[in-house]
């Protein structure tokens, strides 16, 4: 292995961050994150796999942070902690949640490129088993990594290689047959398939021969590439998704989803509680059409308890009845008595004047909707308010008139393996939410991909619903049939 100077390990750790980054959703294009392991796997070819791991810390750490900047605007204005402490926060988290736990994926890759020098000596049919193994594990590390960090930390299981592609719905199908952290896997097989070429490719310049190609170590991952380019293609023009003209039967406009843009600063001030209830009722009850049945409130459209008596509660329930319409707008909800009260992050069924059911947060954000660190906690009361909300997961699908609709509440919809059990009995799937924390960032576009890939992995329809935006109907093939803007105050109507 030859060594590498400082300068180009600088470099290949600014291009591999920085083409991960310009591949997020709302930044440059995705088909940079074709290429993105290239500079990092010319590093890790070349050194020790300990350099290439600690490298990998800081690579990765950046690589996220360039995606998900927008997480520091949600610090600051959720935890209110001041730019400083907030930016701290961030990049200690980047540090521990991307870059240590993605470093495995370099330390990983740096022992393989090790071994392949002692493996090169023994006979081919072992060098070709080795490289078909090794070509093989890059792309299912990256998936495992992938899906298990979202267990660990729900609130990053946003970004996610596949999602990069929402924007190509003819790129997609094979997202339905893989789910979406193996189709992530497949783009870094393309990456590390590109990498062998092109190094082979340098090699001919160099003038090494035709030889270096057919090294079982370069040949079969460009192999494997071509195969996995082929699959991808081949899923794409067998696609056979449902149609526009294969929505759920229901009248025409009979969904309706409300878009109020409430700002943050006043939705849990007691004071603006009628007028944000009024805003909701008057944008209901002028923009509904003759076929609407079903009116879509985001998460936390109500900030009171829809369940306890008083004038807010009156005039909603009489609203609902007057306008004839079924109502599902979140809000919280408690059960229980004093002291032990229990409160859920939930949505509300109401019918022509009364509450028939309540679906309630299964997958609540850490830090955000409850502290999981009993030692923290005062400090996360202090921050956030009392209340810390409990999750639930005995929900089932709610009957609307003709439609069964299956429900998820804000980043639920990160969650491949809840969002296909609200699909599995439902004819589409509504989430609701409130990105108005996220800013007018790529937060609130990348909160959109990833329901764009939930529509195609179910092949249903996906209504989103959001009180800031973006609001959108998306079609089983992942098309964006229907938007509402960030930051505009608007209606939209299904099917």
């Amino acid at each position: 292995m030859e060594k590498m100077g400082i300068g180009k390990i600088v470099l290949a750790a600014v291009a591999t961050s920085a083409l991960f980054g310009a591949s997020a959703p709302g930044m440059l294009s995705p088909f940079f994150s074709l290429v993105f392991l290239a500079p990092h796997l010319y590093f890790l070819s070349r050194g020790k796999p300990v350099s290439g791991t600690v490298a990998g810390i800081f690579i990765w750490a950046a690589a996220y942070g360039i995606a998900d900047y927008w997480a520091l605007n949600t610090l600051v204005s959720v935890y209110r902690t001041g730019f400083v402490v907030s930016a701290a926060a961030f990049v200690s988290a980047l540090l521990v949640f991307y870059g240590l736990y993605n470093s495995i994926f370099s330390l990983a890759l740096g022992f393989y490129f090790r071994h392949i020098e002692a493996v090169a000596k023994k006979r081919f049919a072992w060098r070709y088993l080795y490289a078909f193994l090794g070509t093989i594990s890059v792309a299912l590390l990256w998936s495992g990594i992938e899906h298990f960090r979202g267990m660990i930390f729900p609130m990053i299981n946003i970004t996610t290689v596949s999602s990069f592609f929402y924007r190509y719905p003819s790129l997609l199908p094979a997202v339905s047959l893989t789910g979406e952290h193996l189709c992530s896997g497949l783009v870094v097989l393309l990456n590390y398939s590109l990498f062998h070429a092109l190094s082979g490719a340098a090699g001919l310049l160099k003038g090494r021969g035709f030889r270096l190609f057919l090294e079982p170590e370069r040949l079969v991952p460009v192999i494997a590439g071509v195969a996995a380019t082929l699959f991808i293609a081949a899923t794409s023009l067998s696609a056979d998704g449902p149609g526009p003209d294969d929505r759920p039967l229901l009248p025409e406009d009979a969904v309706m989803a409300v878009q109020a843009n409430i700002p943050a600063e006043k939705k849990w001030k007691s004071r603006y509680y009628s007028e944000i209830l009024d805003t909701y009722m008057r944008l209901t009850s002028e923009r509904r059409r003759a076929g609407t049945s079903i009116v879509l409130w985001p998460e936390t459209a109500l900030n009171f308890y829809p369940q306890m008596p008083g004038a807010l509660r009156d005039s909603l329930l009489d609203f609902t009845r007057d306008q004839g319409i079924t109502l599902l707008a979140g809000g919280p909800e408690f059960q229980g008595t004093s002291p032990d009260f229990r409160y859920y992050n939930a949505v509300f069924m109401i019918c022509r004047g009364r509450v028939l059911a309540v679906y309630r947060k299964e997958r609540l954000i850490p830090f955000a909707e409850y502290c999981p660190v009993d030692a923290l906690y005062p400090l996360f009361r202090r921050i956030i308010g009392e209340t810390q909300f409990s999750s639930f997961n005995d929900n089932e699908t709610v009957m609307v008139d003709d439609a069964r609709i299956g429900m998820g509440i804000c980043f639920e919809s990160t969650f491949p393996d809840l969002m296909r059990e609200r699909a599995a009995d439902s004819h589409f799937i509504v989430v609701f939410s409130d990105d108005i924390w996220l800013g007018n960032t790529g937060g609130a576009i990348q909160h959109l991909a990833t329901m764009v890939l939930r529509a195609v992995e179910n092949r249903t329809w996906v209504i989103s619903v959001v009180n800031s935006g973006i609001s959108a109907v998306i079609s089983p093939k992942g098309e964006i049939v229907k938007t509402l803007p960030y930051g505009t105050r608007g209606t939209m109507f299904f099917p």
